[in-house]
């Protein structure tokens, strides 16, 4: 049954909730030089969710997102994106205090993705392309 039928409640969005267990094993890497230097990879704890809303009032779709990852001390994503459609979606977020935005279009079969990362040790530009068939 429809929750939304249920609670009685309508227009309240939709929330999505993850957990994942990475590198359970704690794998070892042996770097094959001279000094035979190993690492470890740490066990690695992820969890996130995402709230979605449509509001017709600015004729599009609201995300909101939040993402934890406990490898390397810890890290913090927070994210907001508006997508105007299908085909057209802009990227504003944090990820430990560092800036980050992108956008995000639909053609056809493809999907188009921009990213702008701000770093400790400078900017990134990243983009991709997604085919699906």
């Amino acid at each position: 049954t429809d929750s939304q039928a249920i609670v009685g409640f309508e227009g309240l969005g939709e929330l999505t909730v993850g957990f994942a267990i990475q590198d359970i094993s704690n794998t070892t890497m042996t770097w094959n030089t001279e000094s035979q230097r190993e690492d470890v990879i740490p066990t690695n704890v992820r969890f996130g969710f995402a709230y979605s809303n449509n509001i017709s009032s600015i004729k599009g779709n609201i995300v909101f997102s939040y993402q934890y990852d406990s490898r390397y001390k810890g890290q913090n994503k927070i994210g907001l994106e508006y997508q105007f459609g299908s085909a057209i979606a802009f990227r504003l977020g944090l990820r430990d205090g560092d800036f980050a935005a992108g956008a995000g279009f639909k053609i056809d079969k493809y999907n188009i993705d921009y990213a702008f990362l701000n770093y400790d040790l400078g900017s990134t530009h990243r983009v991709s392309l997604l085919g699906n068939f």
